[in-house]
């Protein structure tokens, strides 16, 4: 604490023109002001400054006080750890006071999911205790967490279940794989993920599939008989791109929406050359101010950006036949 108290009327420049590392010199001004700067509690400030810990020490218990919303509380705290001597045992009454006195945070029970830019995603349960204590029970190897999880939970249990979504690979892609002329080409799955040939067959064909084939644009025009897409118009507008078509945006197809390129309100028509996948929150903001447009352009699915400028093309052109 007399170190702390060496602090009076020096600035943060001070401290780190006396060698201080800067991060030091933060923490030791806030210790100041807690400690020797102005407080209704000065009494309990008083007791609490009759301690013998050190920077670091303090440091942390400050950070735990700093989670109880009652200021009673967080001086009750720095009071009772003054007098104990050794800093492990503080450490541990800290934790101890802090279980004990913390407001309980509320969890909202649910699945978070990120698409982050590389393909990669991050999924996090919330659940009951028991719930996510048999999802642990899937972890069975510490080494690879997360390929020994989605192993036993796609073996199924006691009644099966099985993963199924749409992989798009094109003709051309295919036809060079199979005669050797480039490597195994990455399939682009509408549920997010990117596996080779192989993959998608070991994990969504095993049992059943089938492959179509897509040369034409439109395989189906529903006009204006329907608002929703038909599940073939689904399929094509996957054919063209495997997630939302917002070039910024990285929500997979099957987490998306069917939108109108000419909104339906204006006469647009529920055929695929009119149709193209967008996120809720993209179709609920396509159009908007600063957020640009999707259009068609040259038969391909294009963006423009907020401030307008030549279409910027998204996704696979699928060339039609004449």
């Amino acid at each position: 604490m007399a170190f702390i108290a060496l602090a009076r009327g020096l600035s943060y420049r001070d401290l780190v023109a006396q060698g201080v590392p800067r991060r030091d010199a933060r923490v030791i001004l806030d210790l100041y002001d807690t400690y020797y700067g102005p407080t209704r509690f000065t009494r309990q400030q008083a007791l609490a400054g009759n301690n013998h810990h050190s920077v670091e020490i303090l440091h942390k218990i400050e950070l735990g006080a700093n989670q109880l919303k009652d200021a009673h509380l967080g001086w009750q705290l720095r009071v009772e750890l003054a007098g104990v001597a050794s800093p492990a045992e503080a450490l541990r009454l800290l934790e101890a006071f802090l279980a004990q006195h913390k407001p309980v945070k509320d969890v909202k029970r649910g699945v978070n999911i990120t698409n982050h830019a590389n393909g990669d995603r991050t999924i996090s349960l919330t659940g009951s205790a028991a719930d996510i204590a048999d999802l642990e029970t899937l972890i069975d190897d510490p080494e690879a967490p997360v390929e020994s999880f989605v192993a036993n939970a796609t073996g199924g249990g006691t009644a099966g279940f099985g993963i199924t979504t749409l992989g798009v690979i094109h003709l051309q892609d295919l036809l060079a794989t199979c005669q050797g002329q480039g490597p195994d080409v990455q399939v682009a799955c509408g549920n997010g993920a990117s596996v080779d040939t192989a993959e998608l067959l070991r994990r969504y064909c095993a049992d059943q599939g089938f492959v179509a084939v897509f040369t034409d644009a439109g395989p189906l025009q529903l006009f204006r008989e329907h608002r929703l897409g038909s599940y073939a118009q689904r399929v094509a507008a996957t054919a063209e791109s495997t997630k939302c078509c917002h070039p910024q945006c990285h929500k997979p197809a099957e987490k998306a929406q069917l939108h109108h390129i000419q909104d339906w309100k204006d006469g647009g028509l529920t055929n695929s050359g009119n149709l193209a996948w967008l996120c809720a929150y993209c179709n609920s903001t396509n159009g908007q101010l600063g957020r640009g447009r999707i259009v068609r352009h040259r038969g391909q699915i294009a963006w423009i950006p907020p401030r307008g400028g030549a279409p910027i093309p998204v996704g696979r052109k699928v060339q039609p036949r004449g």
